[in-house]
């Protein structure tokens, strides 16, 4: 006769810190898909709430940083290319476009010696264009010329990187076409040297960028000077937003000009051509405030987030070196745009408003939420945020109340292991930013559904089924009671969060029992992925389970 135990256990939950999966699954969380694609990852992931994998897209490259999913059911993303030059921080150089297989639809190498190359972001324009960010390469002689200081090159580095922004027509599988383009070497300032190009007023020429001003300086490379990251193109305004986090400022460009009218301080529906129409984030850049007015700091993912006729910005603001400690915050920022100008309102002598942002999110404890880098916000058709705090890996959403509704923490592979202990300080798992799509975007096929695979690899420090021990643990997911019917005696049943930190053990007595009743009481134990271990006589076996409260 099989023995029978019922076993009533406790479970002493000490801490998440080192939990990765879902760590929390409240209601209230806006029903869809996650995109992201790890910092060091070949692959690109879609998946649900639980965690479960809807889609993988395989590359031959690792993360170029971003990616999106198409209302056409393609995914633009862009890849890291195996050259040594232009070669930074948010590096790509290879951009494709992925059809829901796998298949590549088109692909395009975007990274050239002495010239540019692609970096952080693209956007996919409503035309079926693509924007690129990239960087443009400089001498040392030009950068002097156009009136930047000397003194800031030095013998390891003697170029210098600017940015612009082009508009492609793409031709499938591999050809590309330059429509349009926005060079910021045709929007330069400096009082350093009256004798160079581009000398004036910076405080008088808000409209042009100060070629000395330095911002967070770099000095493991100081050719990368804006190193933007993010550009977000508004159609009703026709209108681009390049974010730099080393200036701790984003811009405004006018996309409705020729490449001709982009070079110049005219033409367009503003008539200023592709010079800036409004920057915010650190007025000491124009010398129309001190160092004391900055607000911006070292943000990323800064995007239009216009709600009818109110134009304004949300944007993820890391808080690096900011005075008051370093936190982050999710803004908004309302800009004083002119409708009949079709322009942004600036008085003569005074820093672009508003005065201060609108902090849409910040954590009870604002030292609580901090990355140092990466990172974005997204709003939901429900109305949350879907938050990623990318250096840590950490994506979570929160609804009206600032409650969080949904986490989920990448796993992350460190010597040859998916997970390790600390995921709050591993910068190994870090996510440059995450998207999310709603059940009935229309970019998703039909065919788009959860496996019964999760997002993590079955050696996740705990390992998988050795053998047939267990014949059926039920329920899944499980809240209190735990049904185990094992082939053959088992002795213990543990229980570990996912990155293999032991949560609780039950041991029976003797030779063991075939069928076990748990009653687990779990009254802090936040909602997730947990692994059941079940030991025996003949081996031991993992099964990947769903807690709920």
């Amino acid at each position: 006769m099989k023995q029978i135990l019922l076993c009533y256990g406790i479970i002493m939950f000490h801490t998440t810190i080192s939990q990765v999966g879902v760590r929390i699954l409240e209601e209230g969380v806006q029903e869809g898909y996650t995109l992201i694609h790890p910092q060091d990852s070949e692959i690109s992931y879609l998946i649900d709430n639980n965690g479960r994998i809807v889609n993988t897209w395989s590359g031959n490259a690792i993360s170029g940083k971003s990616l999106y999913l198409l209302e056409n059911g393609l995914l633009l993303r862009t890849l890291t290319s195996n050259d040594s030059f232009l070669n930074g921080g948010g590096v790509g150089g290879l951009i494709q476009l992925v059809k829901w297989d796998g298949t590549i639809y088109w692909q395009y190498l975007n990274s050239f010696a002495g010239d540019k190359r692609q970096h952080h972001d693209v956007q996919y324009l409503p035309n079926g264009n693509i924007l690129m960010l990239e960087w443009a390469y400089k001498t040392k002689e030009d950068a002097i010329l156009n009136g930047r200081n000397p003194s800031t090159f030095t013998e390891l580095y003697s170029e210098f990187w600017s940015e612009q922004i082009t508009e492609y027509k793409i031709t499938p599988p591999n050809r590309v076409e330059i429509v349009w383009q926005w060079d910021l070497w045709d929007h330069l300032v400096q009082d350093f040297d009256p004798t160079k190009l581009n000398y004036g007023d910076v405080s008088e020429k808000p409209y042009r960028l100060d070629l000395n001003y330095r911002g967070d300086y770099n000095p493991q490379l100081p050719p990368d000077w804006l190193h933007a990251n993010s550009i977000s193109y508004n159609e009703d305004l026709d209108q681009i937003i390049l974010s730099s986090p080393y200036l701790n400022e984003f811009y405004v460009i006018d996309h409705s000009t020729t490449t001709e009218e982009a070079a110049t301080g005219s033409g367009g529906n503003s008539g200023m051509g592709g010079d800036i129409l409004y920057r915010w984030g650190n007025p000491f850049a124009y010398k129309r405030g001190e160092i004391s007015d900055q607000k911006l700091f070292g943000q990323h993912t800064v995007i239009w987030a216009n709600e009818g006729d109110e134009v304004k910005v949300l944007l993820f603001n890391n808080g690096r070196q900011r005075p008051a400690g370093n936190f982050s915050t999710i803004e908004f920022i309302h800009l004083p745009y002119n409708t009949e100008a079709m322009n942004y309102n600036l008085a003569e002598t005074l820093p672009f408003e508003p005065e201060s942002a609108e902090i849409r999110y910040i954590a009870p404890t604002p030292t609580d939420f901090f990355s140092i880098q990466l990172s974005g916000a997204q709003i939901q058709p429900n109305g949350n945020f879907l938050i990623c705090e990318g250096s840590k890996g950490k994506i979570f959403e929160v609804n009206d109340a600032n409650e969080i509704v949904w986490t989920f923490v990448n796993p992350i592979r460190v010597d040859g292991q998916l997970c390790i202990e600390n995921v709050e300080t591993a910068l190994q798992g870090a996510v440059f930013r995450a998207e999310k799509y709603p059940l009935n975007y229309n970019g998703l096929p039909q065919v788009a559904a959860p496996t019964n695979k999760f997002y993590w690899e079955a050696d996740c420090l705990v390992s998988s089924s050795q053998n047939d021990l267990v014949e059926a643990v039920w329920p899944n997911p499980f809240q209190n009671l735990m049904n185990i019917i094992g082939t053959s005696p088992m002795k213990s049943v543990s229980l570990f969060d996912l990155a293999g930190k032991k949560l609780s053990q039950h041991s029976t007595e003797g030779d063991g029992f075939y069928i076990l009743f748990i009653l687990f009481q779990l009254p802090t134990l936040p909602q997730g992925q947990y692994v059941l271990r079940v030991e025996g006589q003949d081996g031991r076996t993992d099964h990947r389970l769903v807690w709920r409260k």
